[in-house]
Protein backbone atom coordinates (compact mmCIF):
# COMPACT_ATOMS: atom_id res chain seq x y z
CA UNK A 1 0.00 0.00 0.00
CA UNK A 2 1.38 3.44 -0.99
CA UNK A 3 -0.16 6.05 0.88
CA UNK A 4 0.10 4.13 4.38
CA UNK A 5 3.50 4.31 6.06
CA UNK A 6 3.30 0.71 8.29
CA UNK A 7 1.15 -1.97 6.86
CA UNK A 8 0.69 -5.45 7.81
CA UNK A 9 -1.20 -8.90 8.10
CA UNK A 10 -1.80 -12.05 9.84
CA UNK A 11 -2.70 -14.99 9.28
CA UNK A 12 -2.96 -18.31 10.70
CA UNK A 13 -5.60 -21.60 10.46
CA UNK A 14 -5.74 -24.71 12.91
CA UNK A 15 -7.47 -27.86 12.15
CA UNK A 16 -7.63 -31.11 14.54
CA UNK A 17 -9.48 -34.09 13.03
CA UNK A 18 -10.05 -37.97 14.13
CA UNK A 19 -11.74 -40.36 11.47
CA UNK A 20 -9.35 -43.16 12.03
CA UNK A 21 -6.15 -41.54 12.78
CA UNK A 22 -5.71 -37.88 14.34
CA UNK A 23 -4.74 -35.11 11.70
CA UNK A 24 -3.48 -31.73 12.76
CA UNK A 25 -2.85 -28.49 10.73
CA UNK A 26 -1.25 -25.53 11.80
CA UNK A 27 -0.67 -22.89 9.09
CA UNK A 28 0.47 -18.62 10.13
CA UNK A 29 1.62 -16.42 8.09
CA UNK A 30 2.39 -12.63 8.81
CA UNK A 31 3.55 -10.00 6.65
CA UNK A 32 5.17 -6.32 8.13
CA UNK A 33 5.95 -3.28 5.73
CA UNK A 34 7.48 -0.03 6.21
CA UNK A 35 7.90 2.93 3.74
CA UNK A 36 9.60 6.14 4.42
CA UNK A 37 10.63 8.53 1.62
CA UNK A 38 12.68 6.38 -0.60
CA UNK A 39 13.21 3.86 2.52
CA UNK A 40 10.55 0.54 2.07
CA UNK A 41 11.48 -2.17 5.12
CA UNK A 42 9.50 -5.88 4.54
CA UNK A 43 9.43 -8.86 6.72
CA UNK A 44 7.70 -12.13 6.05
CA UNK A 45 7.38 -14.91 8.25
CA UNK A 46 5.33 -18.29 7.69
CA UNK A 47 4.92 -21.42 9.51
CA UNK A 48 3.08 -24.42 7.80
CA UNK A 49 2.75 -27.92 10.11
CA UNK A 50 0.57 -30.83 8.98
CA UNK A 51 0.93 -34.57 10.54
CA UNK A 52 -2.00 -37.09 10.06
CA UNK A 53 -1.37 -40.76 11.39
CA UNK A 54 1.88 -39.70 12.88
CA UNK A 55 3.43 -39.23 9.63
CA UNK A 56 4.66 -35.22 8.61
CA UNK A 57 3.04 -34.26 5.65
CA UNK A 58 3.94 -30.80 5.51
CA UNK A 59 6.99 -29.52 8.10
CA UNK A 60 8.20 -25.33 7.19
CA UNK A 61 9.00 -22.44 8.09
CA UNK A 62 10.32 -19.38 6.20
CA UNK A 63 11.85 -15.98 7.23
CA UNK A 64 12.71 -13.36 5.38
CA UNK A 65 13.47 -9.71 5.53
CA UNK A 66 13.86 -6.99 2.65
CA UNK A 67 15.26 -3.47 2.31
CA UNK A 68 14.27 -1.65 -1.14
CA UNK A 69 16.05 1.89 -1.73
CA UNK A 70 14.63 3.70 -4.38
CA UNK A 71 17.52 5.16 -6.56
CA UNK A 72 14.95 7.21 -8.85
CA UNK A 73 11.79 6.96 -10.00
CA UNK A 74 11.29 3.52 -11.48
CA UNK A 75 14.40 2.12 -10.33
CA UNK A 76 15.41 0.73 -7.18
CA UNK A 77 18.08 -1.64 -5.09
CA UNK A 78 17.29 -4.44 -2.64
CA UNK A 79 19.29 -6.34 -0.17
CA UNK A 80 17.69 -9.58 1.10
CA UNK A 81 18.42 -11.77 3.76
CA UNK A 82 16.17 -15.39 4.18
CA UNK A 83 16.16 -18.20 6.87
CA UNK A 84 14.20 -21.38 5.27
CA UNK A 85 13.60 -24.76 6.92
CA UNK A 86 11.50 -27.96 5.09
CA UNK A 87 11.60 -30.90 6.38
CA UNK A 88 9.64 -32.58 3.48
CA UNK A 89 12.59 -30.95 1.05
CA UNK A 90 15.60 -32.61 3.46
CA UNK A 91 15.87 -28.60 4.25
CA UNK A 92 17.38 -28.50 8.18
CA UNK A 93 18.47 -25.12 6.91
CA UNK A 94 18.82 -22.28 4.50
CA UNK A 95 20.27 -19.33 4.75
CA UNK A 96 20.73 -16.93 1.57
CA UNK A 97 21.43 -13.13 1.49
CA UNK A 98 21.45 -11.10 -2.02
CA UNK A 99 21.86 -7.64 -3.59
CA UNK A 100 20.23 -6.50 -7.08
CA UNK A 101 17.92 -3.98 -8.94
CA UNK A 102 14.03 -3.68 -9.40
CA UNK A 103 12.39 -1.91 -11.93
CA UNK A 104 9.00 -0.89 -11.58
CA UNK A 105 6.98 -0.67 -14.52
CA UNK A 106 3.16 0.79 -14.52
CA UNK A 107 0.51 -0.60 -16.85
CA UNK A 108 -2.20 1.20 -15.44
CA UNK A 109 -2.13 4.48 -13.54
CA UNK A 110 -5.36 5.28 -12.41
CA UNK A 111 -5.95 1.84 -11.09
CA UNK A 112 -2.15 1.63 -9.76
CA UNK A 113 -1.96 -1.63 -11.38
CA UNK A 114 1.46 -2.34 -12.18
CA UNK A 115 4.68 -4.84 -13.41
CA UNK A 116 8.18 -5.21 -11.41
CA UNK A 117 11.54 -6.89 -12.49
CA UNK A 118 13.93 -8.00 -10.75
CA UNK A 119 17.61 -9.55 -11.35
CA UNK A 120 20.13 -10.06 -8.32
CA UNK A 121 23.01 -11.98 -7.36
CA UNK A 122 22.36 -14.24 -3.86
CA UNK A 123 24.77 -16.42 -2.24
CA UNK A 124 22.86 -19.84 -0.53
CA UNK A 125 23.90 -21.82 1.91
CA UNK A 126 21.83 -25.58 2.90
CA UNK A 127 22.02 -27.60 5.26
CA UNK A 128 20.69 -31.03 4.55
CA UNK A 129 18.09 -33.38 7.21
CA UNK A 130 19.97 -36.65 4.91
CA UNK A 131 23.61 -37.49 4.23
CA UNK A 132 24.38 -34.62 1.74
CA UNK A 133 26.18 -32.18 3.84
CA UNK A 134 26.33 -28.31 3.25
CA UNK A 135 25.98 -26.74 -0.33
CA UNK A 136 26.29 -23.64 -1.17
CA UNK A 137 25.94 -21.70 -4.59
CA UNK A 138 25.88 -18.37 -6.05
CA UNK A 139 22.75 -17.70 -7.96
CA UNK A 140 21.85 -15.03 -10.25
CA UNK A 141 17.54 -14.68 -8.92
CA UNK A 142 15.10 -13.23 -11.64
CA UNK A 143 11.78 -12.59 -10.73
CA UNK A 144 8.54 -10.97 -12.19
CA UNK A 145 5.69 -9.53 -10.00
CA UNK A 146 2.06 -8.52 -11.26
CA UNK A 147 -0.07 -6.79 -9.36
CA UNK A 148 -3.59 -5.51 -11.00
CA UNK A 149 -6.34 -3.92 -9.20
CA UNK A 150 -9.87 -3.10 -10.16
CA UNK A 151 -10.55 0.50 -8.98
CA UNK A 152 -13.88 0.71 -6.51
CA UNK A 153 -14.02 -2.80 -5.74
CA UNK A 154 -10.97 -3.72 -3.37
CA UNK A 155 -10.12 -6.43 -5.87
CA UNK A 156 -6.36 -7.18 -6.38
CA UNK A 157 -4.77 -10.00 -8.31
CA UNK A 158 -0.58 -10.34 -7.19
CA UNK A 159 1.59 -12.68 -8.24
CA UNK A 160 4.85 -13.50 -8.41
CA UNK A 161 7.56 -16.15 -10.25
CA UNK A 162 11.02 -16.90 -9.67
CA UNK A 163 13.70 -18.29 -11.83
CA UNK A 164 17.20 -18.67 -9.90
CA UNK A 165 20.12 -20.58 -11.50
CA UNK A 166 23.43 -20.70 -9.97
CA UNK A 167 26.32 -18.89 -12.13
CA UNK A 168 28.54 -22.41 -12.60
CA UNK A 169 25.72 -24.22 -14.03
CA UNK A 170 22.58 -22.66 -15.46
CA UNK A 171 20.72 -26.46 -15.20
CA UNK A 172 20.76 -26.25 -11.26
CA UNK A 173 17.56 -23.78 -10.73
CA UNK A 174 15.52 -22.77 -8.50
CA UNK A 175 11.78 -22.30 -9.88
CA UNK A 176 8.81 -20.96 -8.19
CA UNK A 177 5.29 -18.43 -8.37
CA UNK A 178 3.05 -17.48 -5.91
CA UNK A 179 -0.46 -16.33 -6.96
Amino acid sequence: NDSLRWYGALKGSFALARVKEQTILLRAESRAQYKHGRNVWLLLLNADFLNAGGRDFSNAAFAHLRYNYKLFKPLSMEVYTQQQTNKLLLIRNRTLFGTGLRQRFFLQYASNSRLYLGSAWLYEQNYFTENYGIKHWHRWSNYITLTVRKPKTGIVLQGTTYWQPTFADFRNYRFSTEW
